[in-house]
């Protein structure tokens, strides 16, 4: 009886460390792609984010930084791919709406882009108020 209880207590100690080992290194490859993004490697970045990716396939900020990379080469329909991953894996994130809201402006679809920048404002993020104010005066949105 000991012994099996020994057993379970192991390997549930093992079950644990080895998901905040799991996050851990999802969290190192999202920060090593990050570095590389913004130095312009872009496929050593989507090599990190998709690392990433496979260790936690919800993961919304590896989808987000996904997006950013693909915005950056102009691969507007995978960048819009990734960035709807990342919202549908956390309809509460943002940041994410503010970038999709990004595209949405580079597409040339004002309507969607002011969803998503009244929609990221509202979720808190901030700084957007230039944006929305034009939006909501131009009675696109109430």
């Amino acid at each position: 009886m000991k012994s099996k209880l020994l057993l379970i207590s192991l390997l549930f100690s093992l079950f644990l460390s080895s998901c905040v080992n799991k996050k851990e290194e999802v969290n190192k490859e999202i920060k090593q792609g990050v570095k590389v993004l913004y130095i312009g490697n872009f496929s050593e970045a989507i090599k990190h984010f998709e690392r990433a990716l496979e260790l936690d396939s919800t993961n919304a900020e590896a989808y987000l930084y996904l997006s950013r990379t693909y915005s950056n080469q102009r691969k507007y329909d995978k960048a819009m791919a990734a960035i709807n991953q990342a919202i549908h894996y956390n309809p509460n994130y943002g940041e994410a709406y503010r970038s999709r809201g990004l595209l949405w402006k580079a597409l040339g679809d004002n309507d969607n882009f002011c969803k998503d920048y009244i929609k990221a404002e509202d979720l808190g993020v901030k700084n957007l108020n230039n944006y929305t104010s034009k939006c909501r005066n131009a009675h696109l949105y109430k």
